[in-house]
């Protein structure tokens, strides 16, 4: 961060941007590496693609102008088609080509052999989990204290006049349906930060995947694994064949560059 940035600046989408385009190299070290030199520039900048993570308002503008990839946490079908057509809509009015803008939503697939298999791998996983840290947890990612609210109350009462509104709104639209209190809100969303847990045979979890998909609820996903590297070799090895045949996920890729591959 440039050490003259005051608040107005960084809370500006421009400034970054800007601080992104001009800034030529950065040095860093540390145990495990040392005087690595990284490069930000127009260079590199076209070898990749601009991802923008966040679903505030000010998040959405700052992506329907400049990002070529959005992450996003959405909890059901609706709420992802509506996050996807809401932005395919700012891209348009932004003056930008709405396919060149891939919305990807989080994921996690836990495969099976068979649906009681993978239910019994979900509920051991999930009962890995101690709620304890959740509050804090839950603090650290919306940027308010929570710890200064009662936990028996309804999660949607905590006032956000600072932190990130984005991801608490998040938060609350995947306890709304049950209006869960804060306290029954800590151990979904330390389980898997309430990213939608896709559970089933491979044949099952490709259904839902290609549910999602062309329903238009999303570009594609990123898969947040309940456990590594067991759930992306499971994914990779069982159900990615499975979209292949379908004609849902490529065999090769187009080009050199994930902006190629994002166009094609």
């Amino acid at each position: 961060m440039a050490p003259s940035a005051n608040r107005e600046q960084i809370l500006d989408p421009a400034f970054w941007e800007t601080l992104a385009r001009t800034l030529e190299a950065a040095r860093f070290g540390g145990l495990f590496f040392a005087d690595v030199l990284c490069f930000h520039n127009e260079a590199t900048m076209a070898l990749g693609g601009q991802m923008q993570a966040g679903s505030s308002p000010r998040g959405r503008d700052f992506a329907a102008s400049h990002a070529e990839l959005v992450f996003t946490l959405q909890h059901s079908l609706p709420d992802m088609q509506e996050f996807y057509a809401e932005m395919k809509d700012r891209v348009g009015e932004a003056g930008r080509n709405r396919d060149d803008y891939a919305i990807l939503v989080s994921v996690d697939p836990i495969v099976g052999e068979t649906e009681s298999v993978a239910r019994e791998k979900q509920a051991y996983v999930d009962d890995l989990v101690d709620p304890r840290p959740g509050i804090p947890f839950m603090s650290a990612r919306t940027g308010l204290d929570l710890s200064q609210y009662p936990i028996d109350k309804p999660i949607i009462y905590v006032p956000a006049e600072t932190g990130s509104r984005g991801s608490l709104d998040i938060i609350l639209q995947g306890t709304k349906a049950n209006i869960l209190t804060l306290g029954e809100a800590v151990k979904p969303f330390a389980i898997s930060e309430l990213c939608p847990q896709v559970v089933g045979t491979p044949e099952t979890v490709a259904d839902r995947l290609q549910e999602f998909f062309e329903n238009k609820g999303c570009d594609g996903f990123i898969v947040t694994p309940t456990e590594m590297p067991g759930s992306i070799e499971a994914l990779t090895r069982s159900v990615v064949p499975i979209l292949q045949k379908r004609g849902l996920f490529h065999k090769e890729y187009p080009g050199s560059t994930l902006r190629e591959t994002i166009k094609a």
